[in-house]
């Protein structure tokens, strides 16, 4: 069995009009992972955007994947 407490960290990017996945399931993902023990979960929300990647979430993305390989 996975143990979530092991996880440092978590980023979460989402559109409020996604239409295949509801925002509202990825808050609870987000609060359930909290709850369980993973320390930084991040939930970047973007009203408007439907179910796709921005260039924004992909500048976002980069920069904690650098991080995570810098042991940050």
């Amino acid at each position: 069995m996975y143990r979530f407490g092991s996880l440092s960290d978590c980023r979460f990017f989402h559109g409020t009009e996604d239409p295949r996945i509801p925002f509202q399931f990825m808050e609870g993902v987000s609060s359930m992972l909290k709850q369980k023990g993973v320390k930084n979960v991040e939930f970047n929300l973007y009203p408007g955007q439907k179910h796709h990647i921005s260039r924004r979430m992909i500048d976002l993305a980069r920069t904690f994947l650098e991080g995570v390989e810098d042991g940050k």
